[in-house]
């Protein structure tokens, strides 16, 4: 069972909570540890181990992953190459100094040793130079000795105690040299610690300037990737330590969820469960939309939303355009539990839409059944929408009854195309028929009496005449040209509208033309193809989705302002000099 190597630590592996670590391979950094334990037996490095008790928290190795998410582990594994321990260590033992009593003692005798050598180093000298002749008796050689014994110890003593001071002085001005010597060095040793001292306080606090600066870099460079995907609630719940028992979604979490769910719940499902993307639950989305009131009317609480969002969004992107339009429904009755009511049946219902000129979004933001749209409700909804935050220039809708009268209401006609935005009067509303709208009930006066102009004639004769020959032939010229485009049996339908007055079918026409293969309608061939090309070029500068297309007219209204508006002018005049064949309107149409 391992014990920890530190001098007086009696940890070992029994306790769960401490983990060991064996001495270091390295020779140099191995010999630290030994010393640093305090052992004066023999330590075996190969199967010794000191506990992490002694290592402080500097010493641990942080992951990549913890340092990017500025999180910090309590118990940290894995040791630096360099880590040595620090904390918790014994005091070293010192060796017991001589007090100052006992240095005296022994100076004292070994003064006295010095003092009996040099006595017994005199007497010897003074009896060799002094020694009596034979011829003198015992008695006077004794009388001799006693005689000469004073001075001889008298001059001894002197000598020896002049040989005790001047060791004694130099021994007094070595040591105050060396005293003023470490006077010095310990007053350089205070204010090198001092400045060190500073020093390491301003490092730490660089430190911590630093790690406060790149954990706000980390996290706003984190923000910035991940913000092109998820909402700023799912950024939260994928950043944080732990998957939290409830998570606090926002408005904006749920629309989003809402908007990928109405695409498809098997998809929603499987992200959220087998990827694990963080999505509010199903239960969720539904108590959120529980709580909304989608009563007939304006819609405030989704104008609230909108208000949020127009806050974060520039002027550029606050331009708006409203269309409405009217949905025929089933004429079928249901029951709302939530309000206790029957509702239907109803023969329509009026949708109005908030769409961006500049971004790439849509909302209905009105619905009521059976209800024409109104001056004062127009009013009301364009009102509502400014609050908001956004700015109303236009509105779009078909050329129904119901709309054209909306259209007298607000003095609109072909000289006059805008009113006053009842917002703030100083910014016109512009009033725009439906596109394609336009363009099926042109197709629908076309199959069914044909157009005059300029004393020509434009019909579907022309039309069916070249399907007949096409029919002969194994090569057929007009390749998009059907029957069902002229017979139509769904007149709501725009494609076959855009299919019949379209670039191929005028191209082919006039091939057929110029070759005179067309014998009854030799001479409407031309202001068929006419009618049919400019028709076609007109819907795709009013039609255009996308910025940029090879086809010059298809491209956003305003890259190519000369060609696009060259096409408008051209649809313009000929609107004012076309009319429905057997129509009493002088005007055009």
């Amino acid at each position: 069972m391992p014990y920890c190597a530190i001098y007086g630590c009696t940890n070992h592996n029994q306790n769960s909570t401490v983990k060991f670590y064996t001495f270091p391979k390295d020779k140099a950094l191995c010999q630290k540890w030994k010393h640093l334990c305090y052992r004066e037996d023999h330590i075996n490095v190969r199967t010794a181990t000191i506990c992490s008790v002694h290592f402080s928290s500097d010493s641990f190795d942080t992951p990549l992953k913890y340092k990017l998410l500025n999180y910090r582990p309590k118990n940290l594994r894995d040791l630096k190459k360099d880590a040595i321990p620090s904390l918790h260590l014994p005091r070293p033992q010192r060796k017991e100094c001589k007090s100052s009593r006992e240095n005296r003692m022994e100076r004292k005798e070994q003064r006295g040793i010095l003092k009996n050598i040099l006595i017994e180093s005199n007497l010897k000298s003074t009896f060799q130079n002094s020694e009596p002749s034979s011829t003198h008796s015992d008695e006077d050689n004794e009388s001799r000795q006693d005689l000469s014994l004073t001075p001889i110890n008298s001059r001894a003593e002197d000598g020896q105690m002049i040989v005790l001071m001047t060791s004694v002085n130099e021994e007094i001005t070595s040591l105050k040299e060396e005293n003023r010597q470490l006077k010095t060095a310990n007053d350089i040793l205070v204010q090198t610690n001092q400045e060190l001292k500073y020093e390491n306080q301003s490092l730490r606090s660089e430190l911590e300037n630093l790690k406060t600066y790149i954990s706000t870099e980390v996290n706003n460079k984190i923000h910035e990737s991940l913000s092109r995907i998820f909402t700023p609630g799912q950024i939260t719940s994928l950043l944080s330590q732990q998957q939290p028992k409830k998570i606090l979604w926002k408005n904006d979490d749920i629309a989003s969820a809402i908007s990928l769910r109405s695409i498809s719940s098997k998809c929603y499902r499987y992200l959220r469960i087998k990827l694990h993307y963080p999505l509010p639950a199903p239960s969720t989305l539904r108590k959120w939309i529980a709580r909304i009131e989608f009563s007939p009317g304006i819609l405030h609480n989704v104008l609230t939303i909108m208000k949020n969002k127009s806050n974060k969004a520039d002027n550029f992107r606050k331009i708006v355009a409203l269309s409405f339009d009217e949905m025929s429904l089933s004429k079928l009755m249901d029951f709302d539990t939530k309000k206790e009511m029957v509702i239907g049946p109803h023969n329509n219902v009026q949708v109005v839409f908030v769409r961006a000129i500049n971004a790439n979004w849509k909302q209905p933001i009105f619905y009521n059944f059976d209800e024409a749209m109104k001056r004062d409700v127009l009013f009301d909804i364009i009102n509502s929408v400014e609050r908001a935050g956004f700015h109303v220039i236009s509105i779009t809708s078909d050329m129904g009854p119901g709309n054209r009268a909306l259209w007298r209401e607000l003095n609109i006609s072909p000289s006059n195309c805008s009113f006053s935005n009842p917002f703030d009067d100083k910014r016109p509303i512009f009033v725009f028929a439906d596109a394609p709208h336009l363009l099926k009930l042109a197709r629908n006066h076309f199959v069914t009496k044909g157009f005059t102009f300029d004393d020509k004639v434009a019909s579907k004769d022309c039309l069916l005449e070249m399907l007949d020959q096409a029919a002969k032939h194994d090569l057929k010229v007009p390749f998009k040209l059907t029957e069902s485009q002229i017979f139509i049996s769904d007149k709501q339908r725009v494609k076959t509208a855009a299919q019949l007055f379209s670039h191929a079918n005028a191209k082919a026409l006039e091939y057929y033309g110029q070759r005179n293969l067309l014998d009854k309608n030799s001479t409407s061939w031309e202001p068929t193809a006419e009618v049919l090309l400019k028709f076609n070029n007109w819907f795709d500068v009013f039609n255009s989705s996308i910025p940029h297309t090879p086809q010059i007219e298809k491209n956003g209204y305003g890259l190519n302002m000369i060609q696009q508006n060259q096409i408008i002018n051209e649809m313009l005049c000929l609107m004012e000099r076309l009319q429905v064949r057997g129509s009493k309107d002088s005007d055009g149409i």
